[in-house]
């Protein structure tokens, strides 16, 4: 019938693509569950309000990207008010006058397993046509595909539980979906958990396609309870979601080149974990940022690109999650390469921390990051090379001999950076040195170093 959907983006500047772990929850896969659209709403109202007020609430917002969709079936969703209380489908016509496909049962992991669906038009669990077939479902991930969520509430309602893993197939990290599903159930005061009720559904997406720890929470005791009940089921459930937004993905971190530090689209195994539904385990664009939702103990992790050497990680996964590992993948050939030679000292912020990224092929982009500095303090960036050096003027870097100095100012939470675009016509194998000096009275003689770097063009 032509509704959109409509998300709400909640981060700390939701006009900048920022380096940090997403989270999803959505309400409303089907349409007569009028409270998960109320949850979803005042989980984002509390948060906002609780910003600055509440830790916890101020916590999340300072490290995550969050989004929340409050209806995906909004066609259907008007259909409850004008014509039918309980209609549980979208509005899709189909042969023989019947209408409406289960969103929850047509997105396309498992769709042909026939687990909790029907291929009968005229039932309430009818998944459609085709895997996917439906815009809601298509749009739903769309929009995961490009976010890649770390984490996933899909909210329904009614049954007090919280549901988790795959309904007719098993998942090697069933265990860890089981935990995290009794953490939640725990946390809003339900108790009960149970594996997922069937295949084709948000959650089963989600956890194959992108590795995401993804639970289905059925809320409340009715479809359509009072408002102020709803707004009481707010009281027990969001609490709790944000407890589970705290709480980090056991492993995390970001995949980069080696030798350019641009970020990578890697690919992970873990020995012993055998994947048998087409699941991805994988980075992705823009930051390479990954997540691993693995049981506690030690674990062997392959990252894999195309063009570049493996990697093998030796893992020991916390207990209480939190192991951030950063890969750097080395390529089959290598072409330009920024090296860290160390050589910081310790300032009043500790010792600066200089960092760059960029192929250094002519025309590219290039950039340049320093924290760690004294707030506000001025710096003295020092490039020099073997045979020609290259200052920052205009955004561009130019050549004058024999060596450059540029006079920068750090900003209040003592970082500089600068994006530039490698020029033209720079040798081959040309190499050179940067290093960033920051006034600073608690240094070695009133100066902290940064690292130094060095390059060399491909």
């Amino acid at each position: 019938e032509g509704r959109h959907l409509f998300a709400l983006r909640v981060s700390r500047s939701v006009h900048v693509e920022q380096d940090e772990p997403r989270a999803l929850l959505v309400g409303a896969h089907h349409a007569r569950e009028l409270v998960t659209p109320v949850l979803v709403l005042e989980a984002a109202r509390r948060l906002l309000e609780g910003d600055g007020v509440d830790a916890e609430f101020t916590a999340v917002l300072d490290g995550l990207e969050l989004w929340f969709v409050p209806v995906v079936n909004p066609d259907g969703y008007v259909h409850v008010f004008t014509e039918d209380a309980l209609w549980r489908k979208n509005r899709r016509p189909l042969p023989g006058g019947e209408f409406g496909v289960d969103l929850n049962r047509n997105y396309p992991v498992g769709w042909t397993a026939g687990c909790g669906s029907s291929n009968d038009p005229g039932s309430i669990t009818y998944e459609g046509p085709g895997p996917g077939s439906e815009p809601e479902v298509q749009t739903i991930m769309a929009l995961s595909d490009d976010r890649h969520f770390a984490e996933v509430v899909d909210l329904h309602s009614f049954s007090p539980d919280v549901r988790y893993g795959y309904g007719c197939w098993e998942h090697p990290l069933e265990d860890v979906f089981r935990d995290a599903a009794e953490v939640l159930a725990a946390d809003i005061g339900y108790g009960e958990t149970r594996p997922s009720c069937c295949l084709g559904g948000e959650i089963h997406y989600q956890t194959a396609q992108h590795g995401s720890l993804a639970l289905l929470v059925e809320t409340g005791t009715s479809f359509q309870p009072p408002y102020a009940v709803a707004l009481a089921e707010a009281d027990a459930v969001v609490p709790a979601l944000v407890q589970g937004w705290r709480s980090p993905s056991p492993v995390a971190g970001r995949v980069r080149d080696g030798c350019t530090n641009l970020p990578l689209a890697a690919s992970f195994s873990v020995a012993g974990l055998t994947l048998e539904h087409g699941e991805r385990l994988e980075s992705v664009p823009p930051f390479g940022r990954y997540h691993l939702y693995l049981p506690p103990g030690p674990a062997t992790v392959t990252v894999s690109a195309p063009g570049y050497f493996d990697r093998v990680l030796l893992l020991e996964v916390p207990p209480s999650g939190g192991l951030v590992v950063d890969v750097g993948l080395q390529p089959l050939v290598p072409g330009g390469c920024w090296t860290d030679l160390g050589g910081a000292s310790v300032g009043a912020a500790g010792p600066p921390r200089l960092e760059a990224a960029g192929s250094l092929a002519a025309d590219s982009p290039t950039s340049l990051r320093l924290t760690g500095g004294a707030p506000g303090a001025p710096a003295l960036a020092w490039l020099s090379l073997d045979t020609q050096p290259f200052p920052f003027s205009g955004g561009v870097l130019h050549a004058t001999p024999p060596s450059t100095q540029l006079v920068v100012s750090l900003d209040a939470a003592g970082a500089w950076g600068v994006d530039t675009t490698w020029p033209p016509a720079v040798p081959a194998a040309t190499s050179f040195w940067l290093q960033v000096l920051v006034l600073d009275g608690a240094g070695v003689e009133g100066w902290a170093l940064s690292n130094a770097l060095r390059a060399v063009t491909p």
